[in-house]
């Protein structure tokens, strides 16, 4: 249980959402009224089969592959598959895409001594963060570590032997040495896989991430909705 949300058990300072995983993995186990079925896979006709008056579908998002030459190389990797698998990496990171989910990847890794660089294509990191007091902590996280850098309006262009190609806001190309590159480029929500299931029920619904990707609280908002509709 936890889907995307595992990764705060591997990154020490997402303690709160970890917090708040366990928490509602802990209500589900102790809920009388919740089934709770482990490493089961269900087909269409078997959930209809099963006479349910409503079906809501909650089977999140997948990473993108941005259209990037050099992306299918043996050194490239998605970011959030590399949690827990971090000690398989080299040194030198370069880490394309420096939205949250980016930068909180790259501190994680500089915080274990990989020396991080962020290609971000916007003026700004983690720009989907909240504002206040969470962006002013993560902002003050990366400025405090050494082994974190991060160049902005950049526009990754290659991925070669050597390390990564891009293009600044000027148009001049670089080349930055890399021993692994991640990628970080966002999420695709697995709409296709939850509409298999549309009319297994009187009443279906799409919550989370496979309706849309989405931060944490839009996708507990969209499920406390659903809930409450029933």
């Amino acid at each position: 249980l936890g889907g995307q949300l595992r990764h705060a058990d591997i990154v020490s300072f997402k303690w709160p959402m970890r917090d708040y995983k366990d928490y509602l993995i802990r209500k589900v186990r102790e809920s009388p009224g919740i089934t709770l079925h482990l490493s089961t896979e269900i087909t269409p006709a078997e959930l209809d089969a099963e006479g349910f008056e409503a079906v809501l579908a909650a089977v999140g998002s997948q990473p993108l592959k941005p259209p990037i030459p050099g992306a299918d190389r043996d050194n490239v990797h998605f970011a959030v598959d590399i949690l827990g698998h971090e000690e398989g990496l080299g040194k030198n990171i370069v880490l394309i895409g420096g939205g949250e989910i980016g930068v909180e990847t790259g501190i994680h890794l500089a915080r274990l001594g990989h020396r991080v660089t962020v290609l971000e294509m916007t003026d700004a990191l983690a720009r989907e963060a909240l504002r206040g007091h969470y962006y002013s902590m993560i902002r003050e996280a990366w400025e405090a570590e050494e082994n974190f850098s991060f160049v902005l309006s950049a526009t990754c262009t290659g991925i070669t032997p050597e390390g990564a190609e891009y293009r600044d806001a000027d148009g001049a190309l670089h080349v930055i040495p890399a021993d692994d590159i991640l990628l970080s480029a966002g999420m695709r929500a697995n709409t296709a896989e939850a509409l298999r299931y549309g009319a297994a029920g009187p009443y279906f619904r799409a919550i989370g991430d496979c309706q849309k990707a989405a931060s944490v609280q839009q996708a507990v908002r969209s499920a406390y909705t659903a809930a409450r509709a029933l």
